[in-house]
């Protein structure tokens, strides 16, 4: 799903998507706590997502919708510092659909990290022989994400007892309004990875190979539900670079 969501462009796959996650994340039982760190990474994403689909005014960059529709300006204006400023209607598509696909992935990664425990993960990684290093960078990813929620949950909760609020649907405004929030998280996540780099290396890991106590066992009901999705997934890729299907 993290693969299709960051390849399809079209709105329509995309809400798919986004239905799919959402029901995964209530069956997951995502605590609601992590749902407001959304709204920041679109906030703090905000300014480079609009800038960069500003640029799309090429209509070879479209495959799906036809150029002369495409190319429809919503509008044209020159702005003081900036310069000419031209929006179309291709461009202006390729922007919701990026910021549609920025939650749609937190959304799955939630429910993961809620859904998958990360010893089984740790055993498949073991299993599929993957080098020790690449077994501990990924389930070291799967457990900082959390914790870093966690901080931002902090640290979004203390502004606000100090009556910082956003109150504004402007991604220009929501970025400025986010600066209170950049330095204490960006110093957090440089303490929290210093930290973790002492701890690996007083514990003298080298990457070397390592066994598990219990061997994961995969049922015949794994593998075939495993299967099935496996070639769902082949098919969608082969429909969306062969006939575009996902794209605008």
């Amino acid at each position: 799903m993290m693969i299709l969501a960051s390849f399809y462009f079209d709105l329509w796959y995309l809400a798919v998507l986004a239905l799919v996650a959402f029901i995964l994340c209530l069956d997951a039982r995502v605590p609601a706590q992590w749902y407001p760190a959304l709204g920041l990474v679109l906030g703090v994403r905000a300014v480079a997502v609009i800038a960069g689909g500003l640029q799309h005014l090429d209509p070879k960059l479209f495959k799906v919708i036809p150029p002369e529709v495409a190319m429809t300006k919503i509008f044209d204006v020159v702005v003081p510092v900036f310069g000419h400023i031209e929006l179309v209607y291709g461009a202006l598509i390729w922007i919701v659909a990026t910021f549609s696909r920025i939650p749609i992935l937190m959304l799955i990664g939630y429910a993961y990290l809620r859904s998958t425990s990360l010893s089984d993960v740790t055993k498949l990684l073991v299993k599929l022989r993957v080098p020790a290093a690449g077994v501990f960078v990924f389930t070291l990813a799967l457990k900082f994400t959390p914790y870093m929620l966690r901080d931002i949950n902090t640290l979004v909760s203390a502004q606000r007892l100090r009556g910082w609020q956003v109150n504004s649907l402007n991604p220009i405004k929501i970025f400025s309004r986010m600066k209170p929030l950049l330095y204490p998280i960006l110093r957090s996540l440089l303490v929290t990875v210093d930290e973790v780099s002492i701890a690996v290396q007083i514990r003298g890991f080298k990457g070397d190979r390592f066994g598990l106590a219990e061997e994961l066992k995969l049922g015949a009901k794994n593998i075939a539900i495993s299967a099935a999705i496996l070639g769902v997934f082949a098919l969608l890729l082969l429909l969306l670079f062969r006939n575009n299907v996902g794209m605008i």
